[in-house]
């Protein structure tokens, strides 16, 4: 995505147990093409491919320090 001019970067954390990378852009919003892969708190399928605000029980490890402050301020909002 960089190579076509936008601006993220790969972000590193965990969904449950699981190890996982998405892609996180400067406005927070994220970009995870293999989250169908999981499911969500309540069961849920998640999407094949998910674009939107960091889920609440998606866990930055490591990356984007954009990402950990999407993260507090959806904590915040619990």
């Amino acid at each position: 995505l960089v190579a076509f001019g936008y601006r993220c970067q790969v972000t590193e954390g965990e969904i449950g147990d699981w190890e996982h990378f998405w892609i996180t852009f400067p406005d927070g919003t994220i970009l995870d093409p293999t989250a169908d892969q999981f499911k969500k708190p309540d069961g849920q399928p998640m999407p094949k491919v998910y674009i939107g605000e960091l889920p609440l029980w998606y866990k930055v490890t490591v990356g984007n320090p954009l990402a950990l402050v999407s993260q507090r301020v959806l904590r915040k909002g619990e």
